[in-house]
């Protein structure tokens, strides 16, 4: 059974192993102190050369919703256009989008997440929650026509899509084109009925009734008319906007702070790591 004592040794066995390490660490750095500050020296200026190389760019993002096929199906094919732009196949993307070759050319990124943050790509899940497209690029101008040629692109690059849904579309006309007729006629019924009722002077509870029955039947046939009036327009538009891109008035190389921060860090590390390496393996020859 472990007592205090079994603590106390454990913990202060422990410390002891912490302390060696670091003074071997620390040895480490000190034989080898030359080669420690150049690495320090080549790692910090490596990452601050890297981050003023770096072309500023202008960074949004726009928010859809969607009505068919799946995130994963709208990530891949945001996939495809952002290795487009990676790979810089400007033309592709031009003709793809509908942009000119100049504003292709500004495209830096198109990236598709969901509302965790996650890859659009790798996203299997069913729901529909919104769909985010960041996209960074050198031109401001760009947003405004891109804007509109994703939801142009991402309504109509599926054939199969299209096929089926000119096909609902049809069915859904001939049942609403079936309703009106529908509901003509029970216009006509009500006129006559109306008719015939004031011409024979008739108050009785029945013919109200009968009226009554005969609007609460064209009151479902509308509401019907309405859902299916609705369920056309998703069918039509795969893609709707939530809210667009808002670019900044400047363009930015991303968060200074944090980058310079990860540098300092990973710079410390290689500088206690590189040391012991080589008096690690200098003992060892």
């Amino acid at each position: 059974m472990i007592d205090i004592q079994d603590v106390k040794s454990f913990l202060s066995a422990f410390v002891s192993f912490v302390k060696r390490i670091f003074h071997y660490i620390v040895t480490s750095i000190k034989k080898y102190l030359v080669l420690a500050v150049l690495v320090f020296v080549v790692i910090i200026g490596t990452g601050i050369f890297s981050w003023y190389s770096r072309q500023p760019v202008y960074e949004s993002q726009m928010v859809c919703m969607f009505n068919s096929l799946g995130k994963k199906t709208h990530g891949e094919v945001i996939q495809q256009l952002n290795n487009l732009a990676k790979t810089h196949s400007y033309d592709a993307l031009s003709k793809n989008l509908g942009l000119s070759p100049e504003q292709a050319k500004s495209i830096v990124g198109i990236d598709g997440r969901n509302m965790a943050g996650f890859p659009l790509y790798k996203d299997i899940s069913p729901d529909r929650s919104p769909i985010y497209i960041i996209v960074k690029s050198t031109d401001r101008a760009v947003f405004e026509p891109l804007q509109a040629a994703l939801i142009n692109y991402l309504d109509n690059y599926s054939p199969f899509r299209k096929k089926s849904n000119d096909i609902q579309i049809k069915i859904i006309d001939e049942k609403m084109e079936f309703m009106d007729k529908d509901i003509a006629s029970i216009d006509s019924v009500i006129h006559s009925y109306t008719i015939f009722l004031k011409n024979v002077q008739s108050d009785s509870i029945a013919g109200f009734t009968n009226i009554a029955a005969l609007f609460s039947y064209k009151e479902q046939l509308e509401e019907k008319e309405t859902q299916l009036e609705w369920q056309k327009r998703e069918t039509q538009q795969n893609i709707e906007l939530l809210y667009g891109f808002l670019p900044p008035d400047h363009p930015s190389r991303g968060d200074g702070r944090n980058f310079f921060l990860k540098l300092f860090i990973y710079s410390l590390l290689a500088v206690c790591f590189i040391p012991v390496l080589c008096r690690f393996l200098k003992s060892d020859s």
